[in-house]
């Protein structure tokens, strides 16, 4: 562990509290808005084969709106083809 910035000395000991002092003070950019064409991206969406019919019309429906992908229910607990 070093002691924060500018403070070179070694110790085995870890000081969250500074880790946490040192982290808050960091300032991150707002980041950036990247134009990306999803369909592009994502091939097809799979829902949960638990969840509620309501479910898997709600994600159509959003998927169809917007263009996207494809929206199918997953069939991971059928047993594996042999």
């Amino acid at each position: 562990m070093f002691h924060g910035p500018g403070r070179p000395r070694r110790t085995d000991e870890i000081d969250w509290c500074m880790i946490e002092d040192d982290v808050a003070r960091v300032k991150y950019p707002n980041g950036r808005y990247i134009n990306v064409d999803l369909g592009a991206l994502i091939e097809e969406v799979r829902v949960s084969p638990r969840s509620g019919e309501w479910f898997l019309k709600l994600v159509r429906s959003v998927s169809s709106k917007y263009g996207l992908a494809k929206v199918t229910r997953s069939d991971i607990l059928s047993s594996p083809v042999r």
